[in-house]
């Protein structure tokens, strides 16, 4: 007797896109202007740090060695936040420029790249702390960010009118 059940036809295929993403490790790097990249560990390695592109005035912000599986949190200086699965970036050169952040979710034209993390897992007791311009502070856990949208700025933290946010730290 067949164990398997034989249809006429498939309604739906389901894949799920992340399963599909190999795992490799590259270099992530933010500038303070709000470029961002991801770079092949080798690329990286035949330039060294302080030969990143990057345009006068602009300055790095972070850079750290991420997992294309694992996802990033863009902060701003408007209390909102990009998740952006590494994967996604651009295969940049490190010696090149990268992308702005508007180019990947539209952000305002006042809006300040703040601070960058990497997440690997968004199961953790760990936290995010805010601190605005007028001293206002708030402590939000890292799952809290999770989502399953990336085309659109998210809401991090309330920040007032005459306000903004100076500070983002875990």
């Amino acid at each position: 007797e067949r164990l398997s059940l034989v249809e006429a036809e498939i309604e739906e295929i389901k894949i799920d896109k992340e399963v599909m993403v190999p795992s490799e490790e590259v270099i992530l790097s933010m500038t303070r202007h709000g470029y961002i990249k991801r770079t092949s560990i080798r690329s990286f390695n035949a330039s060294g740090v302080e030969d990143i592109g990057l345009k006068d005035g602009d300055s790095l912000l972070k850079h750290q060695e991420v997992n294309t599986q694992d996802t990033v949190l863009v902060f701003t200086n408007k209390g909102r936040y990009l998740f952006i699965p590494v994967h996604k970036l651009a295969d940049i050169r490190w010696k090149e420029l990268g992308q702005h952040v508007s180019q990947i979710v539209p952000i305002e034209e006042d809006e300040v790249v703040i601070n960058v993390f990497n997440e690997k897992d968004f199961n953790t007791d760990a936290f995010y702390v805010f601190a605005t311009q007028n001293g206002m502070i708030k402590k939000s856990t890292v799952p809290l960010f999770k989502t399953t949208r990336f085309n659109k700025p998210l809401i991090a933290t309330k920040v007032k009118e005459n306000d903004d946010l100076i500070s983002v730290m875990r």
